[in-house]
């Protein structure tokens, strides 16, 4: 049980210290003329890095509060760098073919509502590829696989703790995807590869491995919709 408050209270603690980072961060931003309305991006952008570095610092935070080696960490060594690789391509062939699969079922998916800016100033898309190696798959990595499913594996088992962190993960997106038709879809869609991911964190035993395979899933998504919206295909 102690598991599951640790990570309600993680969770909560993360979400609290994202608004404050925001609102300070917004406040900052304000005061050199960048707002959502004068320089969109730049402000998006903006925000996005806070909030994934305030979820950074927490689990930092709550690492060195711990301080019992709950992450697996390490300089990657080449079984990691294989497992990077397989890895990642197994996500992208398992998002790819669930993505065919919805369509064929006739299921409609919720965009993400970063997908919706990105739609109207394309740069965007350009722009968030870095960052997902830099906050976006370091901050969720660490949060949910590391210390989330860190502690349910802890508490039930290998095999429970993926699940579970997977289902968290999904659930955690929801704000994110706006409400409306398709978000059971995206729901189950980010189910199943925060479980990959999972997997390969506890094949890995290295949280840098799910960190890239994340990153890099990101940041084709990112790059597909950048072709889109500019019309190239």
């Amino acid at each position: 049980m102690s598991a599951v408050v640790h990570a309600a209270l993680l969770l909560l603690g993360a979400l609290v210290a994202a608004n404050v980072f925001i609102v300070l961060g917004v406040s900052l931003l304000d005061g050199i003329d960048i707002t959502e309305q004068s320089t969109p991006v730049l402000y998006d952008l903006s925000t996005s890095a806070l909030q994934f570095l305030a979820f950074i610092g927490v689990s930092l935070w709550y690492l060195l509060w711990r301080s019992d080696g709950l992450v697996g960490l390490r300089v990657p060594t080449r079984s990691d760098l294989l497992l990077i690789v397989g890895g990642t391509l197994a996500l992208i062939a398992v998002m790819l073919s669930l993505e065919i699969l919805m369509d064929l079922l006739g299921f409609e998916t919720a965009e993400n509502v970063t997908i919706d800016r990105g739609q109207a100033h394309p740069e965007l898309f350009l722009l968030l590829i870095p960052m997902q190696f830099l906050f976006t798959g370091p901050a969720e990595e660490l949060l949910f696989r590391g210390i989330i499913q860190g502690l349910f594996r802890r508490a039930y088992g290998i095999i429970p703790g993926i699940l579970l962190a997977g289902a968290v993960f999904s659930l955690f997106h929801i704000p994110a995807l706006g409400g409306g038709e398709g978000v059971t879809a995206v729901l189950l869609i980010l189910f199943i590869s925060g479980s990959l991911l999972g997997v390969l964190y506890e094949y890995s035993g290295n949280i840098i491995v799910p960190i890239v395979a994340h990153a890099v899933w990101n940041a084709l998504v990112f790059g597909n919709q950048y072709v889109q919206a500019v019309g190239m295909v």
